[in-house]
């Protein structure tokens, strides 16, 4: 089983702590009760993982703070990344985490 870490109960994205391929269960610890969900795509190590479903213009939020916003549909266990995130730093300018 992989492993994730998620440092807010506010993050819709977690951080793998190792490589995840498809159809891998990645087991999701940090803040609150640990949770399973299963990849969807190949996912490297230390990338973002989204742990709940988004729609496009949802915020990314990770360490509870937001990243950016989603510019596709994003399910549970998909990569979270710039082809599908835009940065929150391009949309306001300033702050914020590369996507």
């Amino acid at each position: 089983m992989k492993q994730a870490i998620l440092l807010s109960q506010n993050d819709n994205v977690a951080t793998l702590l190792e490589r995840a391929e498809p159809g891998e269960t990645i087991e999701i610890k940090g803040t609150g009760p640990a949770g399973k969900i299963v990849s969807r795509n190949s996912i490297p190590s230390g990338h973002k993982v989204a742990v709940k479903d988004m729609m496009p213009g949802d915020t990314v939020i990770k360490y509870n703070n937001r990243i950016g916003i989603a510019t596709d549909e994003i399910y549970a266990g998909q990569h979270v990344h710039v082809h599908n995130v835009k940065s929150a730093r391009t949309e306001s300018g300033k702050g914020g985490e590369q996507a």
